[in-house]
């Protein structure tokens, strides 16, 4: 795949899971078709003035506050268009672990998307008339856009400032972090949980298969599992040296589809609203 081409699930993923789990290929047909269209509108390359440049240039509140929207969509779409081309690549190659950490930053991405936008919606439904609550929504912004946990400038300035952030780490009574501290990725996988139950219920979905994908990939049981022979031998615990397709289907048809079907919707659905947010900003009246 060249880097003009749309990413596209391999015929012979549908031919295997065709036989293996039959009722998860239009999941998957809709996954493939899903992630094109993504990928086709979000990982585009952008330039777009800072806030010192909109001031200088006489841009007014409104602007400002449009720039930084845009950049919450720009950021945040464009890391979850290439993660979920990511996904693909390796649902391919059947390489479970990779789909499991893609899937689970994919969950953590389209989270940050739906909480951030229902936040700013709510703030901008709620006719914004004083300095306070204009206050709160360059809050938020500033969070989405710039909020962390790791505190780059030390980093990247080197000397003295980056051997005293490696100090602080190496101190177990320190607690080194961004100067803008983002959300804990927890809120975002509830934000999105919430969005999708509304819709599909019950609740608690998004959160098991969460709590079920970080299994996967921390050092814990759930990510050997991945490579249980099917079937097992009696009297013995067999492990193959590769997924078999027994396996892989299971997690690609009934884990890895479903959910990436589920948190594009609604990162899409978010994103959307958050441009339809940025047309109808008024400044507060001075």
């Amino acid at each position: 795949m060249n880097k003009t081409d749309p990413p596209g699930l391999h015929a012979a993923v549908f031919e295997v899971i065709g036989q293996e789990h039959p009722r998860a290929v239009p999941s998957l047909r809709a996954l493939g078709e899903g992630v094109r269209k993504f990928w086709t509108t979000y990982s585009v390359g952008l330039t777009m003035a800072d806030d010192e440049t909109v001031a200088a240039m006489g841009g007014t509140p409104e602007e400002a506050i449009q720039l930084r929207i845009a950049y919450v969509q720009a950021s945040l779409a464009r890391r979850l268009a290439d993660l979920l081309v990511s996904l693909i690549d390796h649902i391919n190659r059947s390489r479970l672990l990779d789909a499991a950490l893609s899937t689970r930053a994919c969950l953590e991405l389209s989270g940050a998307i739906v909480y951030y936008e229902s936040r700013i919606t709510s703030l901008f439904s709620a006719a914004i008339s004083k300095q306070e609550q204009m206050n709160r929504v360059n809050e938020i912004l500033k969070k989405a856009t710039r909020g962390g946990r790791f505190d780059w400038v030390r980093w990247l300035l080197g000397g003295a400032d980056m051997q005293a952030l490696v100090a602080e780490y190496a101190d177990e009574n320190a607690r080194p972090t961004s100067p803008v501290q983002v959300k804990n990725v927890l809120d975002f996988v509830n934000a999105l949980d919430d969005a999708v139950a509304a819709e599909e219920p019950p609740p608690g979905a998004i959160r098991t298969v969460y709590a079920l994908l970080c299994e996967i990939c921390h050092p814990a049981v759930g990510g050997y599992m991945l490579y249980v022979a099917v079937p097992q031998p009696t009297g013995q615990l067999k492990f193959d040296a590769h997924p078999n397709t027994r396996i892989a289907s299971w997690f690609v048809g009934s884990i890895i589809g479903p959910i990436a079907n589920r948190l594009m919707k609604h990162a899409a659905l978010s994103l959307n609203r958050l441009t339809h947010v940025a047309k109808t900003v008024k400044a507060v009246p001075r």
